[in-house]
Order: structure tokens, then C-alpha cells, then sequence
């Protein structure tokens, strides 16, 4: 590697450091075992959350609380008291810094055994309603119906559930991905061309792969009375992979605005469009 290029790395690491980002800056969302209208079966409701947890997970693109069973809950409830200081806690999510819950209601799984001597199994088919609650007001941010197609031929209920749901993960990556917009932090200004900002670095995690060329608003944070109101003063475009989580951007629009806060990068974030 370069001189030049040691010197960049440095200086975005002075720029983390400087301005306390922390390094996986992604939606906190909790997931509490979904509803099932059949309360006998919960093995399967159980299934069905293990595998929306399991896909929100390996997405990259959200912190997951996992609330499924009640030793999690507690465990989860103990690591995030030291940093939730609000005298009335009702709302345990907020306790575990959960931002968003995905609340999800099994409508109903359906099963056909095949009574075959050649291949005897199961197929199964699922129907539920998933929905984005914010914590701090309760209110929901979105909700989608979702329906299976038929599943294909396996051995057991369980794993003709599986084939059936591998179905719709796009489906659900897709209504997260509408409705629960990723920010990332702005670290460092490089480059000014008369008062108007032309590039700058942004933290974006590798994992999410995302494309070179891809924009983005840019993001005011303004503090009007106890609330923090986003304004979006420009865009920007993912211009070149610098190092590990480091990015250039290249201001596409409100290059003066941007100037405006550049002593304020801890008010400006970069938000997905």
C-alpha cells in the first residue's frame, strides 16, 4: 500500500474516533415470537419466527433483538438497563433499545399429505401479516399481507414449512426494505470548492453491497423543542470503496447546504431514497 494511502486509512480512523460513530449504525428492531390463531400448534409459530429472525440476520442490514423466549428477553433486558435511564420503562422494548418491533400474525398453515408409495410426504402453504411498529409512539409504520404458494413435496410438516417460506423471504427483505430506511453517518468533509462541499466519507457496512453510483438524501437533523426533525438538504451518490465500512460520496445536489453544517457532520446523516 501506498504512503498516500496509509495517510487516508489514518485519517478516517482519526474521523471515527473523533466523532464517536459507532460502527454498525442499523435499525434496532425487536422480534417477539409471532401470534398463531391456533394455539395448539406453537411448535410451528416458533418455526415460522426462527425463520424471519434467521433472515433478518444474515440480511446485514438490521440489529436484531431476539425476544423469542424468556431467557433471551431477560438477557436482552439486562444489557441494555445501563443505557436506558428513562424513569418509566413500561415498554420493555424500549428498554432493550429496540427503534422498530416486527410484530407478525400466522393467519393460518395449511397441510396435504400425499399418500403416495413412491414418494409420500407433505406440502404446506402459510398466510401472515407482518407489521413495523416504532417504539417510542406505538405507532405502525407499515403492514403487508403475505401469502405462499404451495410448497413442494417433503418428508415432514416441519420441512415442508421451510420449502414453503423460502418462497417469500425476498417478499420480506423487500417490505423492510420499503418501509424501514437505513442512515449512515457522515465522518469527514475532503473536498471544498467556493463554500459548496463536492465530496465527503461515509460509513457504510460492506455487508450490505451496496452499488457504486447509488444515492442518497442527505440529511439535516434539527432539534426543535425535545425532537430531532429530519430535513433534507441534497443528495449524494456512493462514488468509491475506500477501506473496510469507508466510502466517497460525491454531492450531487445541495452542495451549499451541506457547507452550511460542515461543523455539525454529527446532525447530518446520509439516508437511503
Amino acid at each position: 500500500m501506498s504512503i498516500r494511502g496509509v495517510g487516508m486509512i489514518l485519517t478516517f480512523i482519526i474521523a471515527v474516533q473523533h466523532f464517536g460513530v459507532i460502527a454498525q449504525n442499523l435499525p434496532i428492531v425487536g422480534v417477539p415470537t409471532f401470534a398463531f390463531v391456533d394455539p395448539v400448534t406453537p411448535n410451528l409459530a416458533n418455526q415460522v419466527t426462527e425463520y424471519a429472525l434467521s433472515l433478518l440476520k444474515n440480511s446485514g442490514r438490521y440489529t436484531i433483538v431476539d425476544m423469542t423466549s424468556e431467557d433471551q428477553r431477560k438477557i436482552a433486558l439486562e444489557r441494555a438497563q445501563e443505557n436506558y435511564k428513562s424513569e418509566n420503562w413500561i415498554d420493555s422494548y424500549k428498554a432493550m433499545n429496540a427503534e422498530v418491533i416486527l410484530s407478525g400474525e400466522i393467519t393460518s398453515i395449511k397441510f396435504v399429505k400425499i399418500n403416495h408409495d413412491l414418494q409420500p410426504g407433505y406440502r404446506a402453504a402459510i398466510t401472515l401479516t407482518l407489521k413495523l411498529i416504532e417504539v417510542e409512539t406505538s405507532k405502525i409504520l407499515a403492514s403487508t399481507n403475505i401469502a405462499t404458494k404451495t410448497s413442494e413435496l417433503r418428508l415432514t410438516p416441519e420441512t415442508a414449512l421451510a420449502s414453503s417460506l423460502d418462497g417469500i423471504n425476498e417478499n420480506i427483505l423487500l417490505f423492510f426494505k420499503d418501509n424501514l430506511s437505513q442512515v449512515f453517518p457522515i465522518l469527514k468533509i475532503n473536498e471544498v470548492k467556493k463554500d459548496q462541499v463536492v465530496n465527503f466519507t461515509c460509513q457504510i457496512p460492506t455487508v450490505l453491497k451496496i452499488e457504486i453510483g447509488k444515492r442518497f438524501h442527505i440529511v439535516h437533523y434539527e432539534l426543535l423543542g425535545e425532537k430531532r426533525i429530519p430535513q433534507m438538504i441534497g443528495e449524494a451518490k456512493l462514488s468509491k470503496h475506500i477501506a473496510e465500512d469507508y466510502w466517497l460520496m460525491t454531492v450531487v445536489s445541495g452542495e451549499k447546504e451541506l457547507y452550511k453544517y460542515k461543523d455539525q457532520l454529527t446532525e447530518i446523516l446520509c439516508s437511503e431514497k
